[in-house]
């Protein structure tokens, strides 16, 4: 509703209880929204990274069976018996219409032309949101912006994980309708769903969470947790999620770039520049502009240096510390115009790492100590 006025200047204007309506509805406008705010950022939608902005690990990695990989900042993808499978980051036409509205140039693009265990197989794009316990006992309402290049099903499920030493984990929580038809080309699907509350009893252990899993192919095995989806075929390109409180889905709000990038950087940071690959060698990752960590030797010679390195973004909890050679492909440091030299991280918590390294017998003092690095916290 638009903010309603009161006539303080016409003759005869709005009366005092005339006035008091007004002022009632501009209030129960505001609260209503809110009550939309919530601790993701000071915004409504849950999911971070919704519309694939941001792909810190690179733009393609590895995705063996039975495994979930962060495959883009917060979004895994898991398989199990598929052929024909493919995933990868996907570029909208400059003019295309999703891009001002999803707030991003990417999408996710996954899928598979068959499988090889009717039972066994699946093929899921996933979330993890951290904090069970914030999540229990509420409905919330998905939307989702999917593309198919044909008529098929997607099926959601929600999981309740208690964490490493915590209880076992509640899975197949479903929307009323958890199946839903794509056909081919843009769709947009909802699911509103109940969370249940955590029993009495129950084990909360190191990162829990929330799962939401989209369901694009599952055998027989997981019935349970799909909803009867079955097998199914094809490529899906996912541009846009959005969880939020209540049942009924508002419009999509994007948020500021930086304040995204913040929120992924709590789960994982690296040195690189955003759309630096990790690992990547060369002058790319030499230049100024590629993040390239840079400490300078004190000493002569094969000298042990240590270094101490602040992380942008607080960590969720201490990160898996991952190093990078600029110039080749291997996971040490190297001395400007001498050599590789044996290097370490260690982690000081969720706020900083440490650097150690043994320089190379020919560095000179003042001679640049290059490396990149990666930090992992995520679920």
């Amino acid at each position: 509703m638009a903010q309603e006025h009161i006539d303080f200047t016409t003759p005869g204007g709005d009366t005092v209880t005339q006035a008091l309506h007004k002022a009632e509805d501009n209030f129960n406008d505001l609260y209503a929204l809110i009550n939309k705010i919530n601790p993701v950022g000071g915004l409504k939608n849950y999911i971070i990274n919704p519309s694939f902005r941001f792909w810190q690990d690179g733009p393609q990695v590895t995705v063996p069976d039975s495994t979930a990989v962060y495959v883009c900042d917060q979004w895994i993808i898991q398989k199990a018996a598929l052929t024909g499978f493919a995933y990868g980051q996907g570029a909208y036409p400059s003019n295309d219409a999703n891009v001002p509205k999803f707030g991003s140039p990417n999408y996710l693009s996954v899928g598979n032309t068959g499988n090889t265990d009717a039972a066994a197989h699946l093929l899921v794009v996933s979330q993890r949101l951290e904090s069970v316990a914030k999540f229990a006992g509420k409905q919330y309402t998905l939307r989702m912006d999917l593309f198919s290049t044909g008529s098929r099903n997607v099926s959601m499920e929600f999981y309740q994980g208690f964490g490493a030493g915590g209880s076992p984990p509640v899975s197949g929580i479903l929307p009323s309708v958890p199946v839903q038809t794509l056909q081919p080309g843009w769709n947009t699907l909802y699911w509103t769903v109940n969370i249940p509350a955590i029993a009495p009893g129950t084990v909360i252990g190191a990162g829990n969470n929330l799962q939401m899993i989209l369901w694009l192919s599952g055998g027989s095995n997981f019935n349970a947790r799909t909803g009867n989806l079955g097998a199914q075929n094809g490529t899906v390109l996912v541009g846009y999620a959005q969880l939020e409180d209540g049942a009924v889905s508002t419009p999509i709000q994007i948020r500021p770039e930086g304040l995204e990038l913040i929120l992924c950087q709590r789960y994982f940071e690296k040195s690189y520049s955003v759309d630096l690959a990790l690992g990547t060698t060369g002058s790319a990752a030499q230049s100024a502009s590629s993040g390239m960590t840079i400490c300078a030797a004190i000493q002569a010679g094969a000298n042990i240096m240590v270094a101490n390195f602040g992380f942008r973004v607080q960590k969720r909890v201490a990160p898996t510390m991952t190093l990078y050679d600029p110039v080749q492909a291997d996971n040490q440091a190297w001395v400007q115009s001498a050599g590789a030299c044996t290097s370490s991280l260690l982690t000081g918590g969720e706020n900083n790492f440490a650097f150690q390294t043994t320089t190379h017998a020919n560095t000179a003092v003042g001679r640049a100590i290059w490396f990149h690095w990666a930090a992992n916290a995520r679920l």
